[in-house]
């Protein structure tokens, strides 16, 4: 609920307003799967090879990043005082 309102998003039965979604993979670099990127609309459309394309790489970019937070933690850790 935003400001006191039902989020349309939340009300009734998706398949009542879901008129389009594509969806990528977020994958590590050994092959898990940890969810998606998601785009929906309440428009029916049609996903072209580029916007497929845009939206795997925006799944990778969200892996990298998440690598990158893991990989700077862990170094955190190595290098932190006894105690952290």
């Amino acid at each position: 609920m935003v400001g006191g309102e039902i989020n349309s998003l939340s009300a009734g039965s998706p398949s009542r307003w879901l008129r389009f979604y594509a969806a990528a993979p977020i994958v590590t670099h050994d092959g898990y799967r940890l969810g998606t990127v998601n785009v929906i609309d309440v428009e029916p459309r049609q996903l072209t090879a580029e916007q497929a394309d845009v939206l795997r790489r925006l799944a990778d970019l969200v892996m990298d990043h998440l690598d990158l937070r893991l990989r700077s933690l862990k170094a955190l850790r190595r290098n932190a005082p006894c105690g952290w």
